[in-house]
């Protein structure tokens, strides 16, 4: 044979290796390979223990939803298992334990945790959140060696706390199983850190839907349960009417088992935080949920009529001093405006039928504050916390958002995303002009044609797309 004879059978053999261990690799995926749909379907059981019987509701979201969205589909296809499955890290962000117990005399801090915020003023930030002692989270592992947890250590503050709070046993971690309280179900176990803030506590309430969901779990069905000791705020209403329990760490006396207890995922991966900014998944299913909690229904396309009508709902938030939380006992706070009813009043002047009306929501009954939010056509006021509410609002309709002058380079874009996230118009305006701001009293003269300008901008965004 020629040496070209020899190269030619050199290359037939090369090939040969090639192309066979690559049809090898793709008969495997096709007969092993597991879609998204089956990760899902999978986590449609969530395993409990012996004393709970049955399956949990299936999931508010279908495959498709999970499948598309490239942040879910993380937590689909890449999960990991420890402890013979009792531990699952999802994306190395989420983790869900089965059977685990918490041991609450291990957890220590000053404060109590839903107390009166009358009776905490002044107190320390610190004093909120707890220090935790190993065996605080303690659960059984035959054959586990190493704590697989520790690579939290990295997402947060209280996930480096929880990680090495964590500890294995290969017997049963509380013999004297008398004294231990069961809680069958699913439990979101999370840390607050701006407990008395709209934006975030909607954020965090948010992320804790997506991750029932995730679990094959309606809402209303999981518990929460809150790893901090803040007192007691207008927002906690907002947990107890959605989720099935609202827990304190200071409410477990003794040793408790969990049957499913999930570490919800930092909020640094929230979709509220993401950049570049990525779809919201399941936005529209969290607006119904929040609202069916509060009995709030929204309205069919109404909107149409009122546009023709010209009878748009108008609500103005205001900004006003008021005590929130112990670091702030005088109750000042920035970014009002200090010319309020002469804007309102130039706003129902100029909008004769619209339904215009300002309030201070947070001196309203939760209900009433959903109520107005989900009802309204135009939102406007002062950037704040408020806006956070925006998510609540039916698409199409529209916010503005004011800013005063020391914000003019603000670099805050979140309000902006959340309404557009909603596929609700968004309009802008900052001031520019320093004799309209009063340093003392933290507020903003609004001009009354700025005003005008502003709703006739966002009447013709709404009543366009009607």
């Amino acid at each position: 044979m020629g040496r070209k004879g020899r190269f030619l059978r050199f290359l037939a053999i090369v090939g040969l290796l090639v192309y066979l261990p690559t049809c090898a690799f793709f008969v495997f995926r096709i007969l092993v390979h597991k879609s998204p749909e089956d990760y899902l379907r999978e986590a449609t059981y969530i395993p409990v223990s012996s004393h709970v019987v049955g399956y949990q509701r299936k999931p508010t979201a279908n495959f498709t939803n999970m499948r598309n969205n490239s942040y879910l589909s993380k937590w689909i296809t890449r999960t990991e298992s420890f402890c013979e499955g009792k531990i699952e890290i999802h994306a190395g962000r989420s983790v869900r334990f089965k059977d685990i117990v918490l041991v609450p005399e291990r957890a220590i801090a000053k404060a109590t945790g839903g107390e009166s915020l009358d009776d905490v003023i002044n107190h320390k930030e610190a004093d909120e959140f707890y220090k935790y002692d190993p065996g605080f989270y303690q659960m059984m592992c035959e054959k586990e060696t190493s704590n697989p947890l520790v690579r939290f250590a990295a997402q947060g503050i209280h996930f480096k706390d929880w990680a090495f709070a964590f500890v294995y046993h290969n017997e049963h971690p509380v013999p004297n199983e008398e004294y231990v309280t069961n809680v069958p179900g699913l439990t979101i176990a999370l840390t607050r850190y701006e407990y008395a803030n709209v934006y975030w506590i909607v954020m965090e309430i948010y992320d804790a839907f997506l991750s029932t969901t995730f679990y094959g779990l309606s809402p209303n069905d999981a518990n929460i349960l809150i790893m901090d000791a803040h007192p007691s705020g207008l927002l906690d209403e907002l947990w107890s009417k959605t989720f099935k329990k609202f827990l304190r760490l200071s409410d477990l006396s003794h040793s408790t088992s969990f049957s499913a207890l999930v570490w919800n995922f930092p909020r640094k991966y929230s979709p509220f935080l993401s950049q570049p900014r990525i779809e919201f998944p399941l936005l529209g299913e969290f607006r119904d949920f929040i609202l069916n909690s509060f009995n709030i229904s929204l309205e069919n396309n109404a909107i149409t009529e009122r546009c023709e009508k010209k009878e748009l709902k108008v609500l103005f938030i205001w900004r006003r001093d008021y005590v929130a939380h112990p670091r702030n006992p005088s109750g000042l706070i920035t970014r009002k405006i200090s010319n309020e009813q002469e804007i309102l009043q130039a706003a129902q002047a100029a909008f004769p039928m619209y339904d215009v009306r300002g309030v201070q929501l947070d001196s309203l009954p939760m209900h009433e504050q959903l109520l107005l939010i989900s009802q309204a056509d135009i939102f406007i006021g002062m950037h704040g916390a408020a806006f956070g509410f925006v998510v609540l609002m039916k698409p199409g309709r529209a916010v503005v958002e004011l800013w005063p002058q020391q914000q003019v380079d603000r670099g805050n874009w979140h309000m902006e995303a959340l309404a557009l996230a909603n596929r609700l118009h968004y309009r802008s305006w900052t001031n520019m002009n320093s004799k309209y701001e009063n340093r003392r009293t933290k507020s903003t003269y609004i001009p009354k044609d700025v005003i005008e300008s502003l709703l006739r901008g966002a009447t013709a965004d709404v009543c366009k797309t009607s």
